[in-house]
């Protein structure tokens, strides 16, 4: 665990230097002693669709989702509009009395998952603590070591912290660590996995004291969610808590930030394919039209 210990702090280091190399390249003034508009350069960069970062990943001890295509610790990034959103949304929760959490909710496909991570680069570069949970599929299956890897890299600039977080090995002590609440930051992507329906009756009892105890140990702290929209019962929670800030991400990306591939004239569809690299499920062509796609040529833009 010393080496894991080791291996966040040389990753903390590294993201920040690469936020803050984004920044200066924007040409922008970054005044660090405002907290209200620190590197912003960076959001306008992180929010430009035609932008391309090769970033490093925020997490470190677990194989990550094939969502991020992580190789070697960094993964690709492209700008989204969404992110100048998101980071206002959570600006104004954190400034707020009243609001706790922001709700990241939209279609697959959208890049919640991305926007989430560039989030916590984002912050990890101001020096913030953040506790990043990237997929609560692995979550369920080691709680403790999954939330514990979380903390190391949050406190990667204490060792004497770190040591602390190495010894915890209970939900009980990882509750207590957060009692009483610390200036500390949870974005947690993939809440839908914690669902209990359309499971069996064990596995709807374990996601519940899952969700449960997530609930506990972030109880007090500004947090950032995200679920899919096939998982309605997260946004109708959102809506019902007057605590929570939902931003809404449906549909696709802008107009450069992805291309038709192909034209299926067998099954009247089109292919999408992200300027990432990532692919898509084929898009029938009746809807593929209500995007504005006059006709069907490859590799031409849609917006």
């Amino acid at each position: 665990m010393l080496e894991l210990a080791a291996t966040v702090r040389e990753r903390r280091e590294r993201i920040k230097k690469i936020i803050t190399d984004i920044d200066a390249s924007s040409g922008q003034h970054s005044n660090s002693l405002d907290p209200a508009n620190r590197l912003p350069g960076a959001i306008e960069k992180l929010s430009d669709p035609a932008a391309k970062y090769t970033l490093a990943f925020p997490f470190v001890g677990f194989d990550q989702s094939d969502r991020f295509k992580v190789v070697q610790g960094n993964w690709p990034y492209v700008g989204r509009t969404k992110f100048k959103e998101l980071v206002q949304e959570l600006r104004e929760v954190r400034q707020s009395e009243v609001y706790s959490h922001v709700w990241l909710y939209g279609t697959q496909g959208y890049g919640k998952s991305h926007l989430l991570a560039a989030l916590v680069c984002y912050l990890v570069a101001q020096d913030e603590r953040v506790i990043y949970i990237p997929d609560c599929r692995t979550l369920l299956q080691n709680p403790v070591k999954y939330v514990r890897n979380a903390m190391l890299f949050a406190w990667a600039d204490n060792i004497t912290t770190q040591r602390e977080i190495m010894k915890l090995d209970t939900k009980g002590e990882i509750e207590d660590f957060f009692d009483p609440p610390l200036n500390a930051i949870f974005v947690v992507d993939q809440m839908n996995a914690l669902k209990t329906s359309d499971v069996s009756r064990d596995e709807a009892r374990h996601r519940q004291e899952l969700s449960q105890w997530l609930d506990r140990f972030i109880l007090g702290h500004k947090a950032v969610y995200s679920s899919s929209a096939n998982h309605t019962d997260y946004l109708q929670q959102s809506i019902k808590q007057n605590s929570n800030r939902v931003l809404r991400v449906y549909g696709g990306l802008t107009r450069v930030s992805y291309l038709i591939t192909t034209y299926n004239e067998a099954s009247n569809s089109v292919r999408l394919k992200w300027m990432s690299g990532g692919s898509v499920a084929a898009l029938p062509w009746e809807r593929a039209k209500k995007r504005r796609l006059k006709t069907p040529p490859a590799a031409s833009h849609c917006s």
